[in-house]
């Protein structure tokens, strides 16, 4: 029996493989963000405790 596979892809051509059925399109959703107030929170907290990290770092070692 001959082995079966089938490549997805988003280009309209695969190098080294002939196209030989198009399907049709796919579409998806994704949701991305979702408590973005909490998410600007989270990015404005780690550059916050980077520097004092940095900071914290150089009055250690006395520099």
């Amino acid at each position: 029996m001959k082995d079966l596979f089938m490549i997805i892809t988003t280009t309209p051509t695969v190098e080294g493989h002939p196209v030989t059925q198009y399907l049709g399109i796919v579409n998806g959703e994704t949701i991305a963000g979702i408590n973005i107030m909490r998410d600007i929170g989270a990015g404005f907290r780690n550059a916050f405790w980077g520097a004092l990290r940095r900071l914290r770092a150089r009055a250690c070692s006395g520099s």
